[in-house]
């Protein structure tokens, strides 16, 4: 199995992992431990701090973004080992397989305990589990239909019955929803109300689509992948940073192409034409996405004495490449401001490539 870079976050997970459940195998242990992305390359922390941060008119704290990682990066790993068994053949005997399941049994659970520590508040918690129970039994919908299909996802998208929300897009690709709940949960947890934490799920669904659409879809021999450009963006991280490209697993978009095309089978003017549609959906949610004062937040954001995140010093783009030109201080960018490059700058040259 691919060895990550342990960070303080992993190392958190680990100290509750031995408190939590010290029975837990060493065989699932390493394989939950395998599924977990470094909190400083992964695309949903990065995205929901980025939403925290949008909401908050202050900054969420250190504790708040912190807290609210626990809580995204294992359903991340849940996610990524559901794929696995899925749409790849890493678990070859019943064995593996089972403990994969237990693995990501765990990691789905852990991302349940973790909400207690990511609000100190009730009311918080109450909100932030209804956002993870909502992407919880989207998930699971993706997943049943997911094994009933053979891997082709023909599901109307009107269909409201395939999740627990109207509003929600039915037959939404796992990682989107994974997605979607990322940039909610950042809101929640900032004190967003109901109508911005919606705004946020659809950014950050629709930008993982339009990132998948793109990522299956070019051709370009380009270095760095559109999701991992994102993620950079929203992290407030500078394109001349020399950490590498986290590797994908087998199964990372297997199951995340658009409805109706998980072959990647679109032609280039519709791929052009779907990914012009997701992109604009985001670019819409977001304008509806507003500012919470501190005033007028409500429990969920009782942070004590915490102090506002305060991101790392700026470092300038070197311009890498055409996409990379208006990188420029990356870090001093304000969350919104990150929010809206994010759906730019992934995807510079990709649309006019596909006409």
């Amino acid at each position: 199995m691919t060895e990550r870079t342990s960070t303080p976050a992993r190392e958190t997970i680990a100290d509750r992992l031995d408190r939590t459940l010290p029975a837990l195998s060493p065989e699932v242990r390493s394989i939950a431990f395998d599924a977990l992305e470094p909190v400083d390359r992964s695309f949903p922390v990065a995205l929901c701090r980025a939403s925290a941060g949008a909401v908050s008119s202050d900054g969420p704290s250190a504790r708040t973004l912190e807290s609210i990682a626990l809580v995204v990066e294992p359903l991340q790993g849940y996610v990524r080992l559901r794929n696995d068994l899925l749409a790849a053949d890493r678990y070859e005997s019943a064995a593996e397989r089972d403990a994969a399941i237990l693995a990501g049994d765990y990691l789905h659970a852990f991302a349940h305990a973790s909400i207690g520590d990511a609000s100190p508040a009730d009311g918080g918690r109450l909100e932030l589990f209804r956002v993870l129970t909502d992407a919880s039994n989207a998930l699971a919908s993706a997943y049943a239909t997911s094994e009933g299909d053979s891997g082709s996802d023909t599901t109307p998208v009107s269909d409201p019955s395939r999740t627990s929300r109207p509003d929600r897009p039915a037959g939404d690709a796992p990682t989107a929803i994974l997605a979607g709940a990322a940039a909610e949960l950042g809101a929640a947890a900032a004190g967003a109300t109901e109508t911005v934490r919606e705004s946020a799920r659809a950014y950050g669904a629709s930008l993982s689509r339009a990132l998948s659409i793109a990522e299956r879809g070019s051709v370009d021999t380009r270095d760095e992948s559109p999701r991992w450009v994102a993620t950079r963006v929203l992290s407030a991280r500078s394109f001349d940073d020399d950490t590498d490209e986290p590797p994908l697993s087998a199964s990372e978009c297997a199951l995340d192409g658009p409805v109706g095309n998980r072959d990647g089978s679109l032609e280039a003017g519709d791929r052009s034409a779907v990914l012009e549609d997701e992109l604009e959906s985001a670019r819409s949610a977001l304008e509806t996405i507003e500012t919470v004062d501190p005033i007028d937040r409500g429990p969920a954001t009782a942070d004590g004495e915490d102090s506002p995140a305060v991101d790392d010093p700026a470092r300038s783009a070197q311009g890498s490449s055409d996409r990379h030109s208006d990188d420029i201080h990356q870090s001093e960018l304000a969350p919104r401001t990150r929010l809206e490059r994010a759906a730019h700058l992934p995807f510079q040259g990709l649309l006019a490539a596909d006409e």
